[in-house]
């Protein structure tokens, strides 16, 4: 309970920064706009030379941008706002105060920024992901559904987790943004699915930058393409990431040194 009123207040916090620069929330909508317009627009070429990329068709790729947008949202909405404000914490020792909170400091960190405007990708990407399956050209049912959302929320903690385990080197490094850089520009990959890259890219983005589990397998539980045994792989895989990044985390702050240092 204590969890949710926190959230709750840094929610509305947020509300009220966004809100407060009119002209740059409106740029930030526009942005997302002009991103999402862009995605469409790329499949809507491809497919006008070929009726299948692989074994998707257009309307599983337009689900799978529509998986891509909700990722990307729930990364904006405050996975990155946050840990962009925990790297000026360490650089400057604000962290301390971060420690001094009754919450888990990786929790803390997690929630202690939002962006609201953000919500504009999570909402555009449920109504792809909507259309598509309504649509029926993928072959969606119920039991594609709940494997879904099993998936969609396991590529969440893959994500989360990864994205801390970057951030953490932060304890050891003076500036590491320049790492969300890299991993927003493979990030981008994402709006196709992972089986069309050679196989070395492929790997890559699967086992080192784990995109494929965050976007891929979301969509491809959804159009069908993955059975219900093969989801333990969903699960082990987050599992992983998110036990690494808590033990990575939890060396990092032994490394803290503090403001007073």
């Amino acid at each position: 309970m204590q969890l949710v009123r926190v959230i709750g207040v840094h929610a509305r916090i947020g509300i009220l920064k966004d809100l407060q620069y009119r002209v740059n929330l409106a740029g930030q909508l526009i942005n997302s706009a002009l991103g999402f317009l862009l995605a469409i627009g790329s499949i809507l070429v491809v497919f006008r030379h070929t009726d299948l990329l692989g074994d998707w068709t257009q309307t599983d790729l337009i689900m799978l941008i529509g998986v891509f947008s909700i990722v990307r949202g729930f990364i904006n909405l405050f996975i990155r706002p946050g840990l962009e404000a925990y790297l000026e914490g360490v650089r400057t020792g604000l962290f301390d105060y971060v420690l001094l909170k009754p919450l888990d400091s990786q929790i803390y960190v997690s929630i202690r920024e939002f962006r609201i405007w953000s919500l504009v990708d999570l909402l555009t990407g449920v109504g792809l992901v909507a259309w598509s399956s309504w649509n029926g050209a993928a072959g969606a049912s119920i039991g594609s559904i709940l494997l879904f959302f099993v998936a969609i929320l396991a590529g969440f903690a893959v994500v989360m987790a990864f994205w801390f385990i970057l951030g953490t080197t932060a304890f050891w490094f003076i500036k590491v943004d320049n790492i969300f850089v890299i991993f927003d520009s493979l990030f981008q990959t994402a709006r196709w699915p992972v089986t069309i890259y050679p196989g070395s890219i492929r790997t890559l983005l699967t086992f080192v930058v784990p995109v494929a589990w965050a976007v891929t397998m979301p969509a491809a539980t959804l159009a069908g393409k993955m059975e219900a045994h093969s989801l333990w792989l969903a699960l082990l895989v987050p599992a992983f990431f998110i036990a690494v990044s808590r033990i990575f985390w939890n060396i990092g702050i032994r490394h803290y040194s503090g403001a007073s240092a």
